[in-house]
């Protein structure tokens, strides 16, 4: 009946090599994953250091938080592909500007509505989003009640 059994000591050993080989890999890409985590960590932290300024943000509530970031006029995405493994159907452009905090999620239910000073005015929080795990992108708009630019164009209508 030996002869029937599909489990002999030879077939027992290679798994426990496999096994062993595979632990090991898994070890190896865990302190890959986090020396890269670390990497992106402080290549982060060197960005925010040399391009970020100090904003504060006036809350709902009334009160101020202040953070570092970098602040963009206007940010447009690359021209959407729809024949990519990964398509962009929509082209995204924040004409209002955007403020950039890497390294740090700012939940976006304590800043929606917030109000903040720029080099191009007062602008408001139109919303929040989460490009990776530890940036946070805060799309800017007009404040509640202003006009948008008057003239011509694409951009801007104005019925007379």
């Amino acid at each position: 009946m030996r002869e029937n059994c599909c489990v002999n000591s030879w077939d027992l050993a290679d798994v426990g090599r496999s096994l062993f080989f595979f632990i090991i890999a898994r070890q190896e890409l865990v302190e890959f994953n986090n020396v890269f985590d670390s990497a992106i960590a402080s290549a982060d932290a060197a960005i925010m250091e040399c391009m970020s300024s100090p904003f504060g943000l006036v809350l709902r509530t009334g009160d101020i938080l202040n953070i570092k970031a970098i602040y963009d006029t206007e940010l447009a995405s690359a021209p959407g592909k729809k024949d990519v493994a990964s398509p962009r159907t929509i082209d995204v452009s924040l004409e209002h500007g955007a403020l950039t905090v890497l390294g740090q999620r700012i939940d976006r239910n304590l800043i929606a509505g917030a109000v903040v000073n720029t080099p191009q005015g007062e602008k408001a929080v139109g919303g929040v989003l989460y490009p990776d795990a530890t940036t946070t992108l805060i799309v800017l708009t007009v404040k509640g009640g202003d006009q948008l630019p008057a003239g011509g164009g694409e951009r801007f209508l104005k019925d007379e």
